[in-house]
């Protein structure tokens, strides 16, 4: 798992932070607008556990993005924890 996290997580971010920034606007994935690319994106972030986003600017710009609207802010406050 350390292997994990510390080479093939970087190389795929990279790959995903890249791919943002060539089709997304204003921190969306994919055009301007909130798409099912936004919450794939959110979901892999969360399911990969790494909150260090500050090498992947446009990952964090979507993590912030799509926490910020209010509908999913509610519904992360309110969901259960799970380990996965």
């Amino acid at each position: 798992m350390k292997k994990f996290k510390s080479e093939t997580l970087p190389k795929f971010y990279k790959i995903l932070d890249a791919s943002i920034s060539g089709h997304g606007k204003n921190g969306f994935a994919v055009g301007s607008s909130i798409s099912l690319a936004d919450l794939y994106v959110y979901n892999v972030l969360e399911a990969t556990g790494l909150d260090e986003l500050k090498d992947y600017k446009n990952l964090k710009a979507n993590r912030d993005m799509v926490e910020s609207i209010d509908k999913i802010t509610k519904y992360l406050a309110s969901r259960v924890k799970t380990p996965f």
